[in-house]
């Protein structure tokens, strides 16, 4: 089976290497989590991951996309709740193209997957921290990604809600 992430002595941080060259190879299906105490380098790693930031070295192959979903997304302006998941479908819309049928579809969908579907027409920032991550959770879904990485996707989370997502 194929990997759809892979990193071979990954060297990863700001100016200096964060930890020792980092192997490792995901498989699609695979749910992999990095543990740490904060300020330890995990969402370095990831801005890493999706390009973000250069790699000080190291090689790294990603199959089939990458889609993040950030500990917290501040849009400098108002935007609907269903234009911020729209925002997933970047990569799939020509660049002088609007979004279609399918595209809205597929919006929808994710919004009713994960229980969102009555905010599409809300403003984004007037969520919760709860109802705004699971915005950027359905983004992340509707962007066809093989690779969803997730910063600390919980934390904003209610009980209830964080024991669904796990499950």
């Amino acid at each position: 089976m194929n990997s759809s992430l892979s990193l071979q002595a990954l060297r990863y941080g700001h100016r200096q290497p964060l930890f020792a060259p980092l192997t490792l190879a995901c498989r699609p299906g695979e749910i992999w989590a990095v543990l740490g105490a904060n300020g330890r380098g995990k969402s370095t790693l990831l801005d890493t991951l999706t390009g973000v930031l250069p790699p000080l070295g190291g090689e790294m192959q990603c199959e089939g996309g990458v889609a993040l979903v950030p500990q917290s997304f501040r849009p400098a302006f108002r935007w609907r709740v269903s234009d911020v998941v729209l925002m997933g479908r970047a990569r799939h819309v020509d660049l002088f193209a609007q979004p279609d049928e399918e595209d809205a579809r597929r919006v929808e969908q994710a919004l009713a997957q994960l229980g969102i579907a009555a905010l599409a027409e809300d403003d984004f920032g007037a969520l919760s921290g709860g109802q705004q991550q699971l915005v950027l959770i359905a983004r992340a879904l509707v962007s066809a990604s093989q690779n969803i990485l997730l910063d600390e996707p919980c934390s904003a989370l209610d009980l209830v809600t964080s024991r669904w997502y796990c499950s």
